[in-house]
């Protein structure tokens, strides 16, 4: 049976605990230091990946280390015990190997690992991006937004997925606002090549103020969106890990807020595991960056799929037909690791009704005020 290979890495101390509980108890520096030491390992399997067309399995893969220590530690040495992570897989019968979260901003985006590797290598931002934008559109739908009447901000936009989903949403909605850390000479290349709905900015937090439909993929450590300035009733789509969306943002409740690129497994899947590790959703579902590993391996077309900083939307279109080939369908609506209800968006929507029209009753009560100062003073002048 082919067998795949996915690299992840712990995203918190918490979640280091669960393969090393004596973290818990020791400072975040030295936990870094041992997460420095430590090689990768295999830490779970998964099985019971059953499609139409085949059946295969995986291995998931710890490369222990940090998001701060990936983006932080030298290139070289980050480079290097990810090249292990690849060797492991190698050495376990992998046919490809899939990076997972911060990995995959790891040399030149995955290039520089596939140079060292004999086996394949993918992000899996193709499908993360088709994925992504399929999400927000059916929230947009659920949540009434008329979705070519719209505007759609990408936060992140000149990364891979980032730009991919620009692309692939630009033509759906009527304007399209590209935001980065500043304007760029790739943020504007992206902004001609989509045509003249598309605008670009450095101001993330006065273009959230104008957006319907906001999608976030950067590969900041910390959250980037800004709670105060969303605008009530519209949704937020977050593709990043870790996540950009802090969890302050769900206190809006007049905005909806939902996870990216979170897919449904066909056939049976379980995984298997000797730590306390809990991915933070049933064995049946998965992040999209896993799932084009999958869908690769079960399509026997070991090749370094998406890689490096542009992402043709040729490419996203292509893996997005073999997902539907190998019935691979997006997971309904998921907001931090919890199914959204249809009673969710009521919600969601009634509280953003209210707030549209207590803005609007306060803004004519403050003008009605205005005039009627204004009509005062004129009397008084008479």
């Amino acid at each position: 049976m082919r067998k795949y290979a996915f690299i992840m890495h712990p995203l918190s101390i918490d979640e280091v605990c669960t393969f090393e509980p004596k973290a818990a108890d020791k400072p975040e520096r030295l936990v870094e230091k041992m997460l420095e030491w430590m090689p990768p390992f295999v830490i779970a399997n998964r099985k019971g990946l059953v499609s139409p067309h085949d059946e295969v399995e995986g291995m998931l893969i710890c490369l222990p280390l940090l998001p701060q220590q990936i983006l932080g530690l030298p290139a070289d040495l980050v480079l290097e015990k990810l090249t292990l992570a690849g060797r492991l897989a190698e050495e376990n019968g992998a046919m490809i190997v899939g990076l997972g979260a911060f990995t995959s901003v790891v040399g030149n985006r995955g290039k520089k690992v596939a140079a060292r590797l004999n086996i394949p290598v993918t992000t899996g931002s193709s499908f993360t991006a088709f994925s992504a934008i399929e999400a927000l559109k059916m929230a947009g739908e659920k949540m009434k937004i008329d979705t070519k009447d719209a505007t759609a901000l990408i936060v992140g936009a000149t990364g891979s997925i980032g730009g991919a989903c620009a692309e692939l949403l630009a033509p759906q909605v009527k304007k399209i606002i590209l935001a980065g850390r500043q304007v760029s000479a790739p943020l504007e290349r992206l902004a001609e090549k989509i045509g003249p709905n598309a605008v670009v900015t450095d101001d993330t937090a006065g273009a959230l103020s104008e957006a319907q439909l906001i999608l976030s993929a950067t590969n900041a450590v910390g959250p980037v969106i800004e709670v105060d300035k969303l605008l009530p009733g519209s949704v937020v789509c977050d593709v990043a890990r870790p996540r950009d969306v802090a969890n302050r943002v769900s206190s809006r409740k007049d905005v909806l807020v939902i996870e990216g690129g979170v897919i449904r497994l066909p056939g049976r899947p379980e995984i298997t595991t000797d730590y306390r590790v809990d991915l933070g959703m049933p064995d049946f579902l998965t992040f999209a960056c896993e799932a084009e590993t999958i869908l690769l391996t079960l399509e026997n077309k070991p090749e370094s799929f998406s890689l490096g900083r542009n992402m043709p939307v040729e490419k996203v279109r292509e893996i997005a037909a073999i997902g539907d080939k190998h019935t691979f369908e997006l997971a309904g609506l998921r907001n931090f690791g919890k199914d959204i209800s249809r009673a969710d968006i009521r919600r969601v929507r009634r509280t953003a009704r209210f707030k549209r029209l207590s803005k609007k009753l306060k803004s004519s009560s403050k003008n009605g005020w205005r005039r009627a100062k204004a009509r005062a003073g004129t009397r008084r002048s008479a």
